[in-house]
């Protein structure tokens, strides 16, 4: 009996020890400062006891694999353009090892503009701040024009309204019509329904410095599952700094028409935190006889601390004033006969005034099998008044025609994201699930002007507008990320409240809620060859400005590029959109 225990207890150490020393996979991902995944990084691991390393890059999904890695004690380390390298210490034990890496650091400087395509998101570009530290900027339209993405943007009135957006053909007016175009700043978005002017309004990106942008992540479509309203024909998400390369930062700039601008950062050094203050002014009088006299001032803050590790804590503050005076709309006869100058006007008084301020938290956390948690919400007043004159003296002979268009709005909304790596099938998978929430309460009217007085009252009404929303998507990487399938699904909820003080009958409340799927597939035949098949459908939805008629639009969007990813991806696409109002 002895001797047949003994047999026993030496098998079971045999056996534990070729347990031990069985060859196991590993895996992870790899994520930014603000927990989005990196194509592209490489990632070494490398055995504390020998130095014996292993190279791998993460696929387009931010994942990465070594299969037949003996147990034992080893350093992981993530490197990427832009960020800081970073490592970790990692114990690996027999079967499968998961571990995450986050970049929590942007490199001091980049030698180069990277502009790169995920192949688990063939519709998603990004471009790193470097596209933007080279440029001298006097107006936010050069932000999109610095992206080459396809946005074709533009200003009338001098610089001072929100910007004109076209894309694939479409006219989005100011943003937010036949689709719309979905602008964000830091996961807070810029994009204002029914407001005063226009639906879908960019005017808060005035507030914008160049300066501070770290990444611009643009989506070519109604793909992705975490964008709801305004997202018809894409995204621009804009994420910004949480800390500058220098200490201090300086930068002014001139030229013709009295145009002057400077930008000045104090960014301090902490080992556990990134801080920023920034203030930025600027001013130009334009071309125009009667002068622009355009002038913005701009103060942006943050502060972001690592609470442990994996956590980190942080807050925002952007606060921003533009006002302007504008030459307006003319009539393009007189100009042709000579009796008024292409840079004349008929009302001196024409322009706009805004005034905006957003305060916002956000939190984030990484965990040890590569999961993710990201939760933010935010606060933020706006007054807005633009000044115009379109006929002149056509209905009212006497007073003039001018109007003077008012929208004054609180704002609040919330995210949250969790971000889950797993196995699928023994395919490395992500499910991405979260929420959304936005709240508007609105102030809006229409008023006849003499000057920058009002004379009356023609339209004035209080709107409450409520967006609420859930989504997951999930997307699965086959054959070692020859095969990248994707699907999600998202449902959007609104509620249109309207208190019409001039016209009481088209007050009341209304509800609608719309589902959008989303879904995407990129085959990569040869990994030697720069070569990408990509098939991917969504819908989106636009909502329209709160009115007794009120509607959503929803699109749906196809397409079935052949991408090649080399220096700058180039991309031969067919879309098809249709639009349905119901």
């Amino acid at each position: 009996m002895i001797r047949s225990l003994a047999v026993q207890v030496l098998l079971l150490a045999t056996a534990a020890r070729l347990l031990r020393a069985a060859p196991c996979e590993v895996g992870g991902s790899v994520t930014d400062p603000q927990g989005k995944l990196v194509a592209g990084a490489t990632v070494t691991l490398t055995a504390r006891d020998s130095a014996a390393a292993a190279t791998a890059t993460a696929d387009g999904s931010g994942q990465f694999h070594f299969l037949g890695v003996a147990p034992g004690a080893y350093s992981l380390s993530a490197g990427a353009a832009g960020f800081v390298a970073v490592s970790k210490d990692v114990d690996i034990a027999a079967g499968q090892g998961s571990f995450a890496l986050q970049f929590v650091k942007v490199a001091a400087q980049s030698d180069s503009v990277v502009i790169t395509a995920k192949v688990v998101e063939p519709t998603v570009d990004l471009r790193n701040g470097e596209a933007f530290n080279r440029t001298l900027f006097t107006r936010d339209d050069q932000v999109f024009e610095q992206l080459n993405a396809g946005i074709d943007v533009g200003q009338h009135e001098g610089g001072g309204k929100s910007l004109e957006v076209r894309r694939f053909g479409f006219n989005l007016d100011h943003g937010g019509v036949n689709g719309g175009l979905k602008v964000l700043l830091d996961d807070v978005q810029q994009n204002q329904g029914s407001q005063g002017h226009g639906q879908g309004y960019l005017g808060s990106l005035k507030a914008l410095s160049p300066e501070l942008i770290q990444e611009v992540d643009i989506v070519n479509g109604p793909f992705r599952a975490e964008y709801g309203d305004f997202s018809g024909l894409g995204v621009v998400h804009i994420r910004q700094r949480e800390s500058l390369p220098d200490e201090f930062t300086a930068r002014v700039e001139g030229g013709n028409f009295d145009t002057a601008r400077g930008f000045l950062a104090f960014s301090p050094a902490s080992p556990r935190a990134d801080a920023y203050i920034a203030y930025e002014g600027a001013y130009t009088d334009g071309p125009f006889l009667n002068p622009e006299r355009y002038r913005r001032d701009n103060i942006n803050g943050n502060f972001t601390r690592d609470v442990s590790h994996d956590r980190k804590l942080g807050f925002r503050i952007i606060d921003g004033r533009n006002d302007f005076y504008s030459s307006g709309q003319i009539p393009l006869d007189l100009v042709a006969a000579g009796e008024l100058d292409r840079f004349g006007y008929l009302d001196p008084s024409d322009g706009g005034r805004v005034r905006l301020a957003t305060v916002s938290a956000y939190f984030s956390q990484s965990f040890s099998n590569g999961d993710a948690l990201k939760l933010d919400a935010f606060l933020g007043r706006s007054l807005f008044d633009l000044f115009s004159n379109f006929t002149f003296f056509l209905n009212d002979p006497i007073n003039g025609d001018a109007i003077q268009q008012h929208d004054s709005r609180l704002q609040q909304g919330a995210n949250a994201q969790y971000t889950h790596v797993h196995k699928f099938l023994g395919a490395t998978a992500t499910l991405v699930a979260g929420a959304n929430f936005h709240d508007n309460e609105i102030n809006v009217g229409l008023y006849p002007r003499d000057g920058r007085t009002p004379t009356g009252v023609t339209t004035r009404s209080f709107l409450h507008v409520t967006n609420e929303a859930a989504y997951a998507q999930e997307t699965v990487s086959f054959f070692q990320g020859k095969l990248i399938a994707g699907a999600g699904l998202r449902y959007d909820d609104f509620r249109f409240g309207i208190d019409d003080v001039i016209t009481p009958t088209n007050s009341g409340v209304e509800y609608a809620g719309r589902w959008q799927a989303k879904g995407n597939l990129a085959y990569t035949p040869w990994r030697t060859t720069p070569l990408t098949f990509t098939l991917n459908y969504g819908r989106g939805i636009n909502s329209a400005d709160a009115a007794p008629w009120r509607s959503i639009r929803s699109s749906r969007a196809w397409r079935r590029p052949i991408s090649t990813r080399l220096a700058r991806r180039r991309t031969t696409a067919a879309t098809v959109s249709a639009s349905t109002r119901s």
